[in-house]
């Protein structure tokens, strides 16, 4: 087939993920436009090319060879409603923006309630894929709508927050419309009046400790400097943030932990279900800073894999396997793996 003029063939991508594997497309575009993402989308099935979307490539694993066209979506831009009751402001964005620099920019404007969740990674089409959390606070305690591209139907449909069916880092974009559902707005309810979270207990800890004032500006400084000191930075050290979910139990299967491991850090989930900390599980194996099939155990965060030598797919699968087979043969506990394999087709 001749590809149109936007198209890049055989095109390397390796620097468009955070883990860094090596990887190339079989044939690649950046969009910037709903239109265009439709026509490259027509023009992929008129070829009868398989199509994947890559965003900003920190919560995704590429193999060495997507075949198929592989789009970015990288559109840009927000708007701003706020509500006659003056108590809200409804935050429209476009899903190429970047989702850290989104936060940023609520807080400095008197748009609140993204503050626990400054400096993940990744643009903002992603956070609805991944339901997205820290320190406290999900993207589904402040979502509203989604805008989607069904690339079966080639139509654009606009889901509600119950649409979404998100759960803990899950929602139905990562499972019945996997590999169909290409995000391009998200669209977002803030609060106008402070109303900052320090739930999280050692978020709490922190302000009781220094005494600061808890304001929306402190939190997301706290939030970040508290990722800093413990998270690698991707453009330095490749990594894909946290490589694991943090699993969730029974809770007959946590008592029966706990009575072997007193000190299992735990977070009831309502109803029979107990999260534990994946991090905790990989320490208490002893991997916390260890080289496991040539990727790293990050020495400040068990939940980080870390890339430093660019290992390929393969290899970062064996070292994920092990740290999963040696939490299950210590605790009965499975660990998931978060990021996902880059070549779903549509």
């Amino acid at each position: 087939m001749t590809p149109p003029a936007n198209w890049r063939e055989q095109y390397d991508i390796s620097r468009l993920n955070t883990m860094a594997a090596p990887s190339r497309a079989q044939y690649f575009v950046e969009v910037n436009a709903e239109d265009a993402l439709l026509d490259a989308v027509r023009a992929a099935k008129a070829a009868d090319l398989s199509v994947s979307i890559l965003a900003g490539g920190s919560n995704v694993l590429c193999p060495p060879l997507v075949e198929g066209l592989v789009v970015q979506p990288s559109l840009l831009g927000q708007s701003v409603v706020v509500a006659p009751c003056g108590l809200h402001a409804v935050v429209t964005v476009q899903a190429g923006e970047n989702w850290h620099q989104l936060v940023r920019w609520c807080v400095a404007n008197g748009y609140y309630g993204l503050e626990n969740l400054a400096l993940i990674p990744g643009r903002v089409g992603a956070a609805p894929i991944q339901n997205i959390g820290a320190y406290g606070v999900e993207l589904s305690d402040v979502l509203l709508s989604v805008k989607w591209l069904d690339l079966n139907t080639e139509r654009f449909y606009r889901f509600d927050r119950q649409d979404c069916q998100l759960g803990y880092r899950d929602s139905i974009f990562k499972r019945e419309l996997s590999g169909r559902a290409v995000i391009t707005e998200v669209t977002l309810q803030l609060n106008l009046q402070a109303n900052p979270s320090i739930r999280y207990q050692p978020l709490a800890d922190y302000f009781s400790q220094t005494g600061c004032a808890v304001t929306p500006q402190a939190v997301f400084d706290a939030v970040c400097r508290e990722r800093e000191s413990k998270l690698p930075d991707p453009k330095k050290t490749p990594n894909s943030g946290s490589f694991f979910k943090n699993p969730v139990i029974t809770q007959k299967q946590f008592e029966a932990l706990k009575a072997q491991y007193p000190a299992v850090p735990s977070y009831p989930q309502g109803g029979d279900a107990v999260k534990i900390p994946a991090a905790w599980l990989i320490d208490q194996c002893g991997l916390k800073g260890q080289n496991v099939c040539g990727l790293l155990v990050h020495a400040k965060q068990a939940l980080v894999l870390t890339n430093p030598k660019k290992r390929d797919l393969a290899t970062i699968l064996a070292a994920s396997d092990k740290i999963a087979a040696c939490v299950f043969d210590a605790f009965a506990v499975k660990l998931e793996r978060e990021p996902q394999i880059l070549g779903n087709i549509c």
